[in-house]
């Protein structure tokens, strides 16, 4: 698949508020190129407060994941206090670096949608207590039960409905209900953010075409001799890349331990056990799962049409994981925008790695004591690094070895990282 890199959009993800108090506000932004941001924002007393920002900058941290791959984290703190319990407006703009286009571009245009009705620009409400939160545990696309953050966006237009905009109810002080919402204090999720030992077979293709067409490099892969995949690209055309990754291990006794652990751990009746032969190995299988169960915006450029070579019973399977995905997707342009208006805070969970992750001293002993699998968790410490860059402590590199401790590094201090052949910042 070869996609015209000037049809690629150019927000792929975002924005995602993340950390927001009077003083400070953060966002997370996933771009297909270098771009300069310019953020306004305007309270109840109309006062405007301007920032553009170059990447690279403090407020502006920028990591190149790939050619058509950079993500932004911006950090804008203010010397005049934001106010508390009002709403507060926002418009995104970007500008190309490069070229003859270099007219701003705001990011409701480049994300229809983004907005709620009525409402001219994005925004969010700081409040001076807790009054209620929203609360998300695991997240998998291919579940049948449907995705919770399209309910919590529909309690988001409610609150709009019934300019409810307040985090009591204005009358009697009392919390929300589903009657009379009132505006949640923060979005947080607890629980797995992505299941990467459980994915569906057209998730799986979905990823393979969004790593070809964001250019995100090749990965050496350990143990090629044993395993028959020395790299990613030879993993994505390998005959097992769907439904028989356990395959890729040869069945000798001291491997029987391993298997268990990558591939046997996430047997749950969803679809049918075969979902965690899907398991994700690479850093660019992580990092475009993320894209896509985060934002509509790479799905138009994608065709879930069945891969070609598929087991029969592979291929049934995949049509009826094909409908659940497809519903799913129908789902994240209301979720990106419920992103954009909550401060949302993150964990991940044991399946973002793999099922049961370090649970034991048994299970760290044959996890981290082959050389394939060390690297499979490691490279997903390395991605979880870049989504959600404020979980870890500056100590916690812990006994990953040098990839651990690398992510941690890219955590707290993007700009003191490395040059490298998989991620460059400026």
């Amino acid at each position: 698949m070869n996609r015209d890199e000037h049809s690629l959009p150019l927000v792929l993800a975002g924005p995602l508020l993340r950390h927001a108090t009077p003083q400070r506000l953060v966002f997370w932004l996933a771009v297909s190129e270098p771009l300069r941001v310019r953020f306004s924002f305007v309270d109840e007393q109309s006062i405007p407060r301007n920032f553009e920002l170059e990447p690279g900058q403090q407020a502006c941290r920028f990591i190149n994941a790939g050619k058509h791959l950079h993500y932004l984290l911006i950090d804008v703190a203010f010397d005049q206090p934001l106010p508390e319990d009002s709403w507060i407006g926002y418009t995104l703009a970007l500008q190309r670096l490069e070229g003859a286009e270099t007219t701003w571009i705001e990011a409701s245009e480049l994300a229809p949608g983004l907005c709620y009705p009525g409402q001219k620009t994005p925004g969010f409400i700081l409040p001076s207590h807790v009054g209620s939160l929203l609360h998300g545990s695991c997240r998998k696309p291919h579940h049948l039960g449907g995705d919770g953050l399209v309910e919590a966006d529909r309690l988001l237009a409610r609150c709009f409905e019934q300019k409810s905009l307040s985090i009591e109810n204005s009358t009697t002080g009392a919390s929300a209900t589903i009657e009379s919402p009132t505006w949640p204090s923060a979005l947080v999720l607890t629980g797995d953010q992505i299941y990467a030992d459980d994915v569906a077979g057209p998730m799986l293709h979905a990823i393979h075409q969004v790593i070809e067409m964001l250019g995100l490099p090749n990965e050496s892969l350990a143990d090629g001799a044993v395993t028959g995949v020395a790299s990613a690209e030879v993993l994505y055309s390998h005959p097992s890349s769907f439904y028989q990754r356990d395959t890729l291990l040869p069945r000798h006794k001291h491997n029987a331990a391993l298997i268990e652990v990558l591939f046997g751990g996430a047997e749950k009746p969803i679809f049918t056990a075969d979902s965690a032969h899907n398991h994700l190995i690479t850093v660019g299988e992580v990092l475009a799962m993320y894209l896509l169960v985060w934002s509509p915006a790479l799905w138009p450029l994608i065709d879930l049409a069945p891969p070609p070579n598929l087991l029969p019973a592979s291929r049934l399977l995949y049509q009826t994981e094909r409908q659940a995905i497809e519903e799913f997707v129908d789902g994240l342009r209301v979720v990106q925008r419920l992103l954009a208006h909550l401060p949302t805070a993150m964990i991940f969970d044991d399946h973002d790695i793999t099922d049961d992750w370090n649970l034991s001293r048994e299970w760290e002993e044959v996890a981290y004591t082959h050389p394939f699998s060390k690297q499979v968790i490691g490279l997903k410490w390395h991605s979880l690094a870049i989504k959600l860059p404020q979980i870890f402590p500056k100590k916690s590199a812990g006994n990953l070895g040098h990839i651990s401790a690398y992510a941690v590094v890219l955590c707290w201090g993007w700009k003191e990282l490395p040059q490298t052949r998989w991620l460059t910042t400026p």
